[in-house]
């Protein structure tokens, strides 16, 4: 007799050449196929549940309760849901997602997600062992300013809480303008604004507004430019061209582009050492206003994790050298071997799969949707996977890996596997050649391989 659809959806996995994506979690895609309705979801009687089927099916709606929890643990055969991480894990690294899901934990902030004593101490401990190794990393000092980051960060030194206090906002913000005109800022970042818009405008006279050089110079956008311009026509038709006669707009818009600057991208030679010097001035009035324990800004603090920042910027706790794009590799590279050496990447894998993957996991790569196919798949462990084309978006080399890694997974089991191109037939023992639904040959893939027929005719094309 046939088995029930309910069996053969356990026991049988799918993938597809455009696997569908939830839009929710990699966690909640890759647990798809476990999920079973709950045992009292159709409940009868007096009771909570039974009065929610009841109200359910009066006005139309599914009776099954959305609010409870479909995953099936028993059914697919994991004794808890330490050996579901276990399973989920394995997965991730067949279908070569693991590392994929870890880049998404590291970019999970702190305040997202809780954080115990003990990976509170790792992190730290990270965060030491990365810093031990002496890279070309300016590590974030409350005393000190930094070079790689602009003025308004400089300034804020620390994770904003407020929207108000966001680095585009500081411009306007009533506190952020009084601390500068006590540190007698107010009217030189005036004068360093026209500076800024004189430079724009002559860096980038005649380039098209549409030009990728805005992008790269990131000081500016093409939409900028012409508003530069127009505040300086404006400027020049004042008599004694001090701007402290333009209107406020343009004196806010003035100040704006000083708070931009980056003194190791934007190489203007205005925030030299003594305007920095003043810069710090104004951090550390922001500090004392505000206090430590406040609910506007979480400053950054070298001795403790910072909630405000991702686990991987809390390890790094620095900004990067403009202008040394190979270093950044080996910063991944240091990174990764003290969230190793720490014991936390399991929980970065973990948390990794919390992350979004957008409408329709409109949030992953084409290849990232297809390894989670994979992964979904072979999360309840199927008697038989059967695979449809599903390699498109890998090259050939990633395709041979990918097959081995399922094969070598899926050792004493079922797998009927699709191919696009008679190339990857190496890994199979037996394959089947056919053509508009019909067979035209099968048997042992060496042996079809070496004699003359339609397997032989498709490796050489």
């Amino acid at each position: 007799a046939d088995a029930a659809e309910a069996v053969t959806g356990r026991r049988v996995g799918w993938v597809g050449s455009t696997p569908y994506i939830f839009s929710g979690t990699i966690a909640y895609n890759l647990y798809y196929g476990l999920f079973n309705a709950p045992k009292d979801a159709h409940a009868e009687g007096d009771t909570v549940a039974g009065r929610r089927v009841r109200e359910a099916t009066a006005s139309g709606n599914s009776p099954d309760d959305s609010g409870a929890d479909w995953l099936d643990l028993t059914a697919g055969g994991f004794r808890d849901g330490e050996d579901l991480r276990q399973r989920a894990r394995q997965v991730l690294q067949v279908a070569n997602l693991e590392d994929d899901v870890y880049r998404m934990g590291l970019a999970t902030r702190i305040a997202d997600t809780e954080v115990d004593a003990d990976t509170e101490r790792k992190i730290l401990e990270a965060r030491r062992q990365f810093q031990e190794k002496g890279l070309d990393v300016t590590t974030f000092d409350p005393d000190k300013y930094n070079v790689n980051i602009s003025v308004a960060q400089n300034i804020l030194f620390g994770y904003p809480l407020d929207p108000g206090f966001a680095p585009e906002q500081l411009p306007s913000h009533a506190l952020v303008t009084d601390l500068l005109r006590q540190a007698g800022l107010f009217d030189d970042f005036l004068a360093l604004g026209v500076r800024v818009a004189q430079a724009m405008t002559e860096v980038f006279e005649g380039i098209s507004p549409d030009s990728d050089l805005f992008e790269r110079f990131s000081l500016i956008s093409g939409d900028d430019l012409p508003v530069l311009e127009e505040i300086l026509r404006r400027l020049s038709a004042i008599d004694d061209q001090s701007p402290k006669q333009l209107p406020e707009a343009d004196q806010e818009a003035l100040r704006s582009f000083v708070y931009r600057l980056v003194p190791a991208q934007h190489r203007l030679g205005i925030v030299d050492e003594p305007l920095q010097a003043q810069l710090l001035e104004v951090r550390k009035l922001l500090r004392e206003t505000l206090g430590q324990e406040n609910t506007s800004v979480d400053f950054l603090n070298p001795v403790a994790l910072n909630p405000g920042l991702d686990i991987e910027s809390n390890v790094l706790f620095g900004s990067l050298p403009f202008g040394k794009p190979a270093l950044r590799s080996k910063i991944r590279n240091s990174i990764d071997e003290v969230i190793a050496a720490v014991g936390l990447r399991s929980l970065v894998v973990e948390l990794g799969l919390n992350a979004d993957v957008g409408t329709s996991g409109g949030k992953l790569s084409s290849m990232q949707r297809q390894k989670l196919g994979f992964a979904r798949a072979l999360m309840k462990n199927p008697d038989l996977l059967v695979v449809d084309e599903a390699l498109a978006p890998f090259d050939f080399n990633v395709r041979g890996d990918l097959i081995k890694s399922i094969r070598e997974h899926m050792h004493g089991r079922g797998i009927f596997w699709a191919l696009e191109s008679a190339g990857s037939v190496e890994h199979f023992e037996d394959v089947i050649v056919m053509e508009s639904g019909k067979i035209l040959e099968q048997g042992k893939t060496d042996e079809m391989a070496a004699r003359n027929g339609p397997l032989k005719t498709l490796l050489a094309t």
